[in-house]
């Protein structure tokens, strides 16, 4: 009974000792912030409203939110000493600084302007209400925030301030102000409005007392004072000041009380820990435990609202946990040396000593792990604790409470302090137990053994404990006996007396203990392809395996398998398993689960980033053990389970584009409701923070962006950056949300933001497309609207010129009918006034003929507007006419009509006689016809038109003025539109609007250019212009015909013509008209005609196109398929002024075209050309017969050279161009060789040799007498008619034409 008392009273100790333990911050176990941008000394630190710390530096202000440290030190603040702090009204921090007062609003991130100036080196500041307290190196002062009124206190009128220099100050529970200086300690007394003095002891080596440091202790109701060398303890209703001892001649940098109450000073000789009035521990840096204080030099200390204590330093910041969930203790903690060890198996004995096992020995500890001069270390090569091998795979306690350890090295036996160690073979001796990793006693006292390669060992244990040098083991289990392999990591009983085995790689089996018989157990449908990681059997012997992804339950052994799955985690690996209470704890891979044994639910308790090795649960002192690399984790269920209260979520930082920002539109990110970036902004960096600074392992994170992907993405462990990169254009809410127990999404933080569009797709820029598309909408509907008024416009433009040219083409139907009457009346009048000389009779004549020829004007005039309006008379009838002599007849016939009329004067000038052009004679004559009668019409009588006609190279210009009323000059661009009439001729009758039309429209068709210039009531000028195209033939034959006066028409018989028409009048018209040159033969409808034709030859035939029986288009046809009329010249008469009939007509080869009513003097004329062309085409066929070169013999070689040149000139005889020069090339000899072979034989130079056959071709051609002297000329090479008649005299003595009648009179004779 005595020995069970002692006990319980022992256990009960250590309980209390290790709850303590477990309870109370020991500050070994710091975390550090390291700083960045050159910073390291930590002056100050203090916490804002909603958590964030915030640190004063040597380099000016940092945040740090448990992740990340952040500078805040913008401009002139980066290289700013920063000694104290407050949070004024949750947005303002005062800082005091080297510089001065500094005030960072931390909801805008900005520095704020001071309303008035402050001193420098502010070391000390407490908050009075609306005012606030300031110590600094140049005195007390105090500041009213509302008033911005500084007021400082002088120690002239103040002279209780002990000193002007101020290092602290506080306002206490009694309203006091305490102010620490340089040389004393003293309080405002705001009452009495002065300061009253506090004495403290003033040691014999120092000549002041500096005062560093105050604080107030409610709990002691005390005034704590650290001062250069000493700490106090002022009592402020007793006035009672104590000293504290232990402390040397350190300086009180800072002090503050933890969760415990115990007193925290800083020195620059590490922390002190006091409990009352005596020192508890003394904390210092230790370089090689990470987990100590950073250095001995602490600056400052904060006591934060989580009861976390902050240790401003030399080198950075250290933070110990006010209570930790997984208090790690390093192994340097627990054995006082640096070496390290991975932990795989830990225990605490009946004796309550722990023992924990690793890759590197084994270590003991008692009676706490916090006890490095009683723990010890086992390993090899230790000679006061040897081992014959490091590495640990178990720690077991049997029945008899000995102490086994599994190694792979063998089995081991703790006996009085040492370890022995047994060799265990199987029967053969083939196998051993030299690489142990588990081993288990069951009820009999057989100890079963898990090996490496030796399968499973059973043995009874006496047997063993009894061997001296190896054992034989009772039993063995391999391969040829039902084992899978020979790879056994652990060995597990249930409760129906089967011992589970979890090999290698191979699976589970189990082995019924009584039989001794292997059984296979097919796990396939829970594991897959992934072996079991761990095998735990109970309290009451239920198996437990553990998997990836979640745990097996196996009962008592035969019960059926249920599988628990891990949500969300299906991944994870076990590591290691214990029974805890009522609950099997799981430590995987990524986090730890708890299942509870009862209702089979998984739950998670965290997701730390360490990998614990092994699990150990002492339910008599509820301790859970924890190990892993180079620490264990030393807690209890209750703390693990106990949840801290966590802050919520906040965006603390967005980088855009690599850029941090800590505020937009002048308010902070931890309080913005929602962000706008621009277009290009799109490369985005948003980091958060729950501000986890007690927490052992942070919480994990997911987060999705709505609308683009709402799957949770979970982030990886310790990390708070959410990163998207080209962000199109829009407006998006990232959720972040922190994973509770059950690994599900809870307490989210939704951050919502906007990516603006680019330019060309903002909201003004599409207020312009908009409107760009509303006008265009707008021109869209107008133009169509416009359109169809301009189509229906056009219909009835169309429907009235439609009517316009029905109304023209009834008067064009009407003028063609007047044409063929007013050609009967113009034609006999033009004979009877040449035959007529009666002055009466032919003064009527003329003014018959005049008013005939005006109304053929008038009617010609309409026929050309029509042809212009209808684009009919499109391509001309080019034929070379006399210009001069062709606008002197149309001036002539107009000074003799309308200028005689009027009375007007006129004159006609042209710089050449003769112009022979192809031109559209009738087109030629409606220009003239049209400007000329505009002339009469407008010019008053006596006034004068005068008409110029200048040819050039180029071009002839004709120019006809007159000094009538004018044009106004803004008519003057429409005078030659259609019906347009001046607006001074409007009222006069007497134009139409279409004659200029015309006469512009037929001078363009030329190829001319028609103008018109006019200066009012002084007159109009026209001038128009047209290309020269001269008449080559017809110029050279009147022009030989002029030089040569002796070649003259041939007296011959008149040749024949055949006149077609079924108008009897014009009939005899056009016979009498012809008789004089031509015989002449009529017909009255086309069948007679052709008939006619066929059987005479006729020279010359003039037909009529509408005519009965057969039309004159008909006629014409057949007779150009007939081969003795193909090619017999045909003139057509027609009324029809249009341009299919005129186009016709040439198809068939038509000659001439003479339109109704026409002019017998030119009819006359026309029919002589056409005879004498088609003459001189058949002279020309005949000669070429009669040159042809005759076949001769040839003797020698002079007659061959003779007879070919004489061939070759005989072959050239008509070219102009036959000369000296031409007959050598084609000879192919020289010049002097055919001149002297000539001049050998013939006793002629080559060109008299030319010229002498040339005229004897010459004369044989005029005795035949079929061809004119004109003719034969051309024949035989001659241009020049003077020339020929000059070298024909020189041959033969006589001129061509004496020639010529000398033979006619030869052949009568």
């Amino acid at each position: 009974m005595y020995k069970l008392l002692i006990k319980i009273w022992f256990f009960s100790g250590l309980l209390c000792l290790f709850t303590g333990v477990m309870n109370a911050q020991t500050y070994r176990n710091f975390k550090q912030v390291p700083l960045n941008g050159g910073a390291s000394m930590v002056a100050s630190i203090l916490q804002d409203r909603s958590g964030m710390i915030w640190l004063g530096t040597n380099k000016g202000l940092y945040s740090y939110d448990g992740y990340t440290v952040y500078a805040h030190n913008k401009g002139r603040n980066a290289s700013t000493l920063i000694y104290c702090g407050l949070d004024i009204d949750g947005s303002r921090l005062y800082l005091g600084a080297d510089n001065g007062l500094l005030v960072y609003n931390y909801r805008t991130d900005k520095y704020e302007s001071l309303p008035c100036k402050f001193p420098s080196d502010i070391r000390a500041m407490a908050r009075d209400g609306n005012c606030i307290w300031i110590g600094s190196l140049q005195g007390l002062f105090l500041y009213d925030m509302k008033k911005h009124i500084l007021k400082k206190f002088d120690r002239k009128r103040y002279p209780n301030l002990p000193h002007q220099i101020i290092y602290s100050i506080i306002k206490a529970s009694d309203h006091r102000i305490y102010v620490g200086t340089y040389n004393g300690l003293c309080y405002f007394d705001k009452n009495k409005r002065r300061f009253v003095r506090i004495s403290l002891p003033v040691s014999k080596q120092k000549c002041n007392v500096f005062v560093n440091s105050l604080l107030e202790d409610k709990w002691q109701k005390c005034i704590w004072i650290g001062t250069e060398g000493n700490l106090f303890r002022y009592f402020p209703l007793t006035g009672k000041v104590d000293r504290i001892p232990g402390l040397g001649d350190n300086s009180m940098k800072a002090l503050s009380l933890d969760d415990e109450h115990r007193l925290l000073v800083t020195t620059d000789n590490g922390l002190f820990v006091c409990k009352g009035n005596r020192i508890e521990t003394h904390v210092l840096h230790d370089s090689r435990n990470s987990f100590s204080i950073s250095n001995d030099v602490i600056w400052s200390i904060l006591h934060d609202q989580n009861g976390n204590i902050w240790l401003g330093t030399d080198d950075g910041v250290s933070m110990e946990p006010c209570r930790q969930d997984l208090p790690f203790i390093p192994i340097s903690q627990i054995t006082g040396v640096g070496a390290g060890n991975h932990f795989y198996s830990i225990l605490r004995d009946y004796q309550g000593i722990l023992w924990l096992g690793g890759s590197n020995g084994l270590i003991s500890s008692k009676p706490s792990l916090n006890s490095p001069q009683t723990s010890r270390w086992f390993r090899v090569g230790n000679r006061r604790t040897p081992l014959t091998h490091n590495r640990i795979r178990q720690i077991y306690e049997d029945h008899d409470r000995h102490l086994w350890i599994c190694t792979d090295g063998g089995l081991h036996r703790w006996i009085n302090g040492q370890w022995h160690r047994y060799d265990l073979e199987d029967r053969t001796r083939s196998r051993n137990a030299n690489w142990a990793y588990n081993m288990y006693e069951d009820k009999s006292g057989r100890l079963w053994v898990a090996t490496c390669l030796g399968g499973v060992l059973v043995v009874n244990k006496k047997k063993l404990e009894a061997s001296k040098s190896y054992c034989i083991a009772d039993y063995s289990f391999d391969m040829s006996n039902g084992l899978a392999g020979m790879f056994v990591n652990q060995l597990a009983p249930d409760a129906k007396g089967h011992l589970w085995i979890l090999l290698y790689n191979c699976g589970l089996q189990r082995i019924n203990m009584r039989t001794m018989r292997v059984q296979n157990i097919n796990l396939k449908k829970y594991t897959g392809a992934h072996n079991p990681s761990y095998i735990l059997s109970d309290s009451q012997c239920h198996v437990w395996v553990g998997l990836r992804g979640g745990v097996l339950y196996l009962g008592d052994g035969d019960s059926k398998p249920e599988m628990l799955r891990f949500h969300n985690s299906s991944s994870c690996e076990t590591v290691a398993m214990a029974e805890v209470n009522n609950e099997i704890w799981v430590t995987t891979d990524d986090g730890i689960w708890i299942v509870d044994k009862k209702s089979r639910k998984c739950r998670r308790l965290s997701s730390t980033s360490k990998i614990f090795s092994c699990l150990y649960y002492n339910h008599q002192l509820n301790s859970l053990y924890m190990g892993s690399i180079d620490g264990v984790v030393e807690t209890t269920p209750e703390r693990f389970l106990t949840r801290k209260p966590l802050h919520p979520i906040q965006l603390v930082a967005v980088s855009v584009n690599n850029k941090l920002l800590f505020s937009q539109k002048g308010e902070g990110l931890r309080f913005i409701h929602s962000l706008e970036f621009n277009a290009d902004e799109n490369h985005l960096v948003f980091e958060f923070s729950d501000l986890p600074y007690s927490q052992t392992e942070k919480n994990r994170f997911v987060y999705r962006l709505e609308n683009v992907d709402d799957t949770w993405i979970p982030l990886p462990a310790d990390n708070n950056k959410i990163t998207f990169n080209n962000l199109p254009y829009g407006h998006y809410k990232l959720v972040i949300s922190r994973l509770n127990v059950n690994g599900e999404p809870s307490n989210s933080l939704v951050v919502k933001f906007r990516i603006l569009p680019p330019w060309y797709l903002s909201w003004w820029a599409k207020w312009i497309y908009a409107i760009v598309l509303i006008a265009f909408l707008v021109w869209f509907f107008n133009f169509f609207r416009m359109r169809n008024r301009l189509k229906l416009e056009r219909k009835d433009k169309e429907r009235i010129m439609e009517q316009s040219r029905q109304k023209l083409e009834f008067f064009t139907n009407i003028s063609h009918d007047f044409k063929a009457p007013l050609s009967m009346i113009i034609a006999p009048v033009s004979r009877l006034l040449i035959k007529k000389n009666d002055g009466e009779t032919k003064k009527q004549l003329e003014l018959i003929q005049r008013s005939a020829m005006k109304l053929n004007q008038m009617i010609h005039q309409l026929i050309d507007f029509d042809r212009v309006e209808n684009n009919i008379n499109s391509t001309l009838m080019l034929g070379s006419v006399n210009f001069i002599e062709l606008a002197r007849k149309v001036y002539d016939n107009f000074k003799d009509g309308l200028f005689k009329e009027k009375g007007l004067k006129s004159e006609f000038q042209s710089n050449v006689e003769d112009c022979f052009m192809n031109v559209d004679v009738l087109k030629i004559e409606s220009v003239l016809a049209n400007v000329f009668s505009n002339s009469s019409k407008y010019t008053p009588s006596g006034g004068t038109v005068s008409t110029s006609i200048k040819v050039s190279a180029q071009n002839v210009e004709v120019k006809i003025s007159d000094s009538g009323i004018g044009i106004p000059a803004k008519d003057l661009p429409y005078v030659s539109q259609r019906f347009f009439q001046s607006s001074k001729t409007k009222g006069n009758k007497e134009g139409t609007g279409i004659g200029l039309y015309v006469a512009r429209a037929y001078t363009e068709l030329h190829g001319g250019h028609f103008e018109i210039s006019s200066e009012e009531n002084k007159g109009t000028t026209v001038i128009f212009t047209i290309p020269v195209k001269c008449g080559t033939e017809q110029n050279e034959v009147r022009n030989d015909a002029e030089k040569d006066s002796d070649i003259k028409k041939d007296a011959r018989e008149k040749p024949l013509v055949v006149v077609v028409d079924d108008n009897k009048d014009v009939v005899d018209f056009i016979v009498d008209t012809l008789t004089s040159d031509f015989h002449c033969l009529s017909a009255f409808d086309g069948k007679t005609g052709l008939e006619m034709c066929l059987k005479n030859d006729p020279a010359l035939i003039i037909t009529d196109v509408v005519m009965p029986v057969m039309s004159g288009m008909e006629m014409c046809q057949l007779l150009r398929k007939n081969v003795k009329t193909s090619v017999t010249p045909i003139i057509m008469l027609t009324a029809k002024d249009d341009k299919i009939t005129e186009m016709e007509s040439i198809r068939i080869n038509i000659d001439a075209f003479l339109l109704k009513p026409f002019d017998a003097n030119i009819l006359l004329l026309r029919a002589k050309q056409l005879v004498e062309t088609y003459r001189r085409k058949e002279a020309k066929e005949r000669m070429k017969a009669i040159i042809q070169p005759k076949e001769t013999d040839a003797v020698s070689d002079d007659e061959k050279f003779l007879l070919r040149i004489t061939t070759l000139i005989e072959d050239r005889i008509s070219d102009f161009n036959l000369n000296v020069n031409s007959l050598c090339e084609q000879l192919g000899l020289g010049n002097k060789l055919v001149y002297r072979k000539l001049k050998q034989l013939t006793g002629q130079s080559p060109v008299e040799y030319i010229k002498s056959i040339r005229m004897k071709k010459a004369a044989m051609l005029l005795g035949q007498k079929k061809f004119t002297v004109s003719e034969v000329m051309y024949m035989v090479g001659f241009s020049n008619s003077s020339y020929f008649s000059k070298c024909f005299q020189a041959e033969f003595n006589i001129t061509p034409k004496q020639y010529m009648d000398k033979r006619k009179q030869t052949i009568v004779t």
